[in-house]
């Protein structure tokens, strides 16, 4: 699970963590989580084959929300993500990136699950992650 590596890694970079505490989710924040915050998500994961088979490599579509409560606080937050992952090789977890591609960055205002008028802005990095997997022998 490529989400859970790249979680791992950014709560090792101070450059996050001192703008986010551990708020660093996968797929969803959690009920009580308060802002800066950040959520990774990875709806899409090619696995690439073959003429032998099974290749063991994958690459994947992950997109980073940077969330805060202004938009200025966002845009920093995905200023400082951006800086750490962008061409990042390495361990992540049990996961072996062999690079991480920043393809582009939004932004947007996020209501949130509250049924209120609250919510907060998300500056989104997405990327394109490539790594590697575990085949059967």
């Amino acid at each position: 699970m490529i989400e859970a590596g790249l979680r791992a890694l950014l709560l090792t970079k101070s450059e996050i963590t001192n703008l986010v505490s551990g708020r660093v989710r996968v797929v969803k924040l959690r009920q009580n989580d308060d802002f800066p915050a950040i959520v990774i998500n990875a709806p899409n994961t090619d696995h690439v084959n073959d003429l032998t088979g099974v290749g063991g490599l994958c690459q994947s579509s992950v997109s980073f929300m940077c969330m805060a409560k202004t938009l200025e606080d966002a845009r920093e937050l995905a200023k400082q993500l951006r800086l750490v992952v962008s061409g990042y090789q390495g361990p992540a977890l049990r996961e072996d990136i062999t690079a991480v591609i920043v393809d582009t960055t939004t932004s947007d205002w996020v209501s949130l699950d509250d049924a209120s008028d609250a919510g907060v802005f998300s500056v989104d990095v997405n990327c394109t992650v490539w790594h590697h997997e575990a085949v059967p022998a």
